[in-house]
């Protein structure tokens, strides 16, 4: 167990093996294989999902554009340059994108290593979304791709 600000965080490893990350002690993890959901029961306002994919060895992969086929698809949205416009890129070849669809405040990452694909959502009713920032921020900056 590790502390971080003011959480103490316990590892999480994924049942594939391709992950790991910290979470807070309280949170809970519904876990599917490839897919988790964790949050904190109690006093959490919002949702983490984790998938994780295997791209084959031969397939070139481009976040922004995986990201925005994804994000066309889910908001419907017209305008691909717009939306390319305000994806942000991370040095580790990962990104996101966050907005506030209806009431809902919603964030999308992915992260790309080794073949394996991470894909991060995050949402909760749009008044709670800085209640819980700094510890999705924590989780994150906590994710390790595995090899």
């Amino acid at each position: 167990m590790i502390s971080k600000g003011d959480n103490s965080l316990k590892q999480y490893s994924s049942t594939t093996g391709w992950y790991n990350l910290y979470l807070p002690e309280s949170w809970v993890v519904e876990d599917e294989g490839s897919l988790i959901s964790v949050c904190d029961p109690v006093t959490g306002v919002g949702t983490l999902t984790v998938s994780a994919y295997s791209i084959p060895l031969d397939q070139r992969l481009d976040l922004v554009e995986e990201l925005t086929k994804y994000l066309i698809y889910r908001v419907k949205l017209k305008s691909k340059a717009d939306l390319i416009s305000k994806i942000k890129i991370d040095s580790n070849c990962a990104f996101y994108e966050v907005f506030k669809e209806g009431n809902r405040y919603c964030s999308y990452w992915m992260f790309y290593k080794n073949y394996k694909l991470i894909f991060v959502t995050y949402n909760c009713p749009g008044e709670e979304f800085s209640k819980e920032r700094e510890i999705i921020d924590q989780i994150l900056n906590s994710l390790e791709i595995l090899s």
